[in-house]
């Protein structure tokens, strides 16, 4: 029962990274198209693209920390890591 939710959960974690590492690649690209441009007008978005990608990695640093936990909970004992 409890591995079964544990399964769940990791599912769920899943279902969440893969469109938020989207974003952080989107991000990404647009942050080096703005970098080219060097306007007024860009250092600001590229500021707020900086914020934006912080957030998204704290975002996907959590993620991967929760399914980390959850998969070492899951090993038989003797073979945590």
């Amino acid at each position: 029962m409890a591995r079964d939710r544990d399964r769940e959960e990791r599912d769920f974690l899943h279902d969440l990274a893969t469109p938020l590492a989207t974003a952080l690649l989107l991000v990404g690209s647009l942050t080096e198209d703005l970098q080219e441009k060097k306007s007024a007008d860009s250092a600001s978005s590229l500021e707020q693209l900086h914020n934006v990608n912080s957030a998204l990695t704290k975002m996907f640093d959590l993620l991967k920390s929760r399914r980390a936990h959850i998969i070492a909970n899951n090993q038989p004992t003797g073979e945590k890591k």
